[in-house]
């Protein structure tokens, strides 16, 4: 056999280093090995795969998170004496606890039990959950309500817990597929199917209605210095954003009911329906100026769009509310606004602020305290429109407007789509420099930070 035959058949360049020379190693190919091309397509598919199984699982979230919106307008209308202030509040707002703590749960875990596990666990309990709601039943009518608070509280920690999940995992596999166009992809796979979930939920309504039926040494306190501005930025202004919007998606329907004069449970969903419908292209606007504004601009013009549209409806309450469809219009512009700035924002800059090992974490925290302002605003919307007034709902959320685009503007970082690897090389280098040993996440960072870290990115932690 010739020396080119041989090299041939062991799968060697015939340029490269002859076989046997000293220090030569030769490996032969596998004829089943698949392609560098063919891997690279492979990758490319799980990634984009990875991104639409996340919006799929978000869609869920945001059909769950509005299911109460209608909800609460026929059990009103069907058990007028039983299905109270208290008791509407109560199983509206068990959704937003169990999403608080399945935020923290997940979110603390899903680091380093990874995203899979994380992602079949909760949507495991959305299921279970789901079903239980479904059948809730009692002795009394009162029974009936505490099973159907214990069963949404169980669809809340699956709910919750895929915001850190499926967010961390879109943004992650985004990033992989096409770094440039992470932000808007990332958008799209989020906050859209969450925006979407509230027309959804309605149009499911109306259809049934219609129909006659009803691992590890976690270094918490390295991680608080090195985050701890941008922590008060993501959970100060996630915390601003869900207690304007969630009361206002959860009780627009009786809102509009009570704008609605002697107006059909039919009439009023209809109206819902317009409202969400124009809620729901801001979340393509604030994709499409994410990358041309910038992610903290654009988080700031929609927290601006809550002080513009609150405004105008607070103050002109009693006169605009007799023209119905220009208050549904004005309605929907404010939660528009939201959808567009902070909306958007929020998810994107939670997951870009952070390092992979810490990211689930730190995303659970900020949108832990996001519902915590939901649960909160969910609690105060009723007595605020009983003691107050209910146009102070609309010039309390111009308030939160101002003070969203003050936190957002001193405490969230500038960010503008560079690599994630960026902000891990980053952060590894501030542990190894503060003397940390241990490890994190799902890789060993102390064995990737001995090597590797570019002195500039090195001074730059110290």
């Amino acid at each position: 056999m010739s020396k080119v035959d041989l090299y041939s058949e062991l799968g060697v360049d015939g340029d490269s280093e002859t076989p046997g020379a000293p220090g030569a190693v030769v490996v032969a190919k596998d004829p089943a090995a698949p392609s560098k091309d063919v891997s690279s397509k492979r990758q490319s598919a799980s990634d984009l795969f990875t991104i639409f199984c996340s919006g799929f699982a978000l869609i869920s979230d945001g059909y769950q998170n509005n299911l109460m919106t209608m909800t609460n307008v026929v059990l009103k209308a069907e058990y007028k004496k039983q299905y109270t202030s208290a008791v509407s509040t109560r199983v509206s707002n068990a959704l937003l606890v169990g999403e608080i703590i399945g935020q923290l749960v997940i979110g603390l875990t899903c680091d380093y039990l990874g995203r899979k596990v994380a992602i079949v666990t909760t949507t495991a309990m959305i299921v279970i959950g789901g079903i239980l709601a479904t059948a809730s039943h009692g002795i009394t009518i009162n029974g009936m309500f505490w099973m159907m608070t214990v069963s949404r509280g169980i669809v809340g920690f699956g709910t919750g817990g895929e915001y850190p999940a499926s967010s961390t995992s879109a943004s992650e596999a985004a990033n992989e597929f096409t770094p440039k166009k992470r932000g808007p992809i990332f958008i799209l796979v989020t906050n859209l199917p969450l925006s979407f979930g509230g027309p959804l939920a309605v149009s499911v309504f109306l259809i049934v209605f219609s129909a006659g039926a009803i691992k590890r040494k976690v270094p918490y306190l390295l991680v608080s210095r090195y985050y701890w501005k941008s922590l008060i930025g993501t959970c100060g202004a996630w915390f601003l954003y869900d207690f304007v919007t969630f009361p206002n998606g959860v009780f627009s329907g009786t809102i509009i009911s009570s704008v609605v004069k002697n107006g059909s449970i039919l009439k009023t969903a209809e109206w819902q329906l317009l409202l969400g419908s124009i809620a729901l292209p801001g979340v393509l606007v604030g994709a499409w100026l994410c990358d041309r504004l910038g992610r903290k601009n654009t988080m700031m013009l929609g927290f601006s769009g809550y002080l513009v549209f609150g405004l105008i409806i607070g103050c002109a309450y009693d006169r605009i509310t007799k023209i119905v469809p220009l208050f549904v219009i004005f309605y929907g512009l404010m939660l528009s606004s939201g959808n567009l700035g902070p909306g958007d924002m929020l998810g994107l800059m939670s997951s870009e602020s952070y390092a992979t090992a810490v990211r689930g974490t730190c995303y659970g925290i900020s949108a832990a305290l996001g519902k915590t302002g939901a649960a909160v605003g969910t609690e105060v919307f009723t007595p605020i429109q009983t003691n107050l007034g209910k146009k102070w709902t609309f010039i309390i959320a111009a308030i939160c407007g101002v003070v969203g685009v003050l936190v957002t503007f001193f405490f969230i970082p500038n960010l503008t789509g560079d690599d994630l690897a960026v902000e891990d090389e980053k952060f590894r280098a501030y542990l190894v420099a503060h003397g940390w040993d241990g490890e994190m996440g799902e890789e060993d960072l102390k064995a990737l930070a001995d090597k590797g870290i570019p002195p500039s990115i090195i001074e730059e932690v110290k």
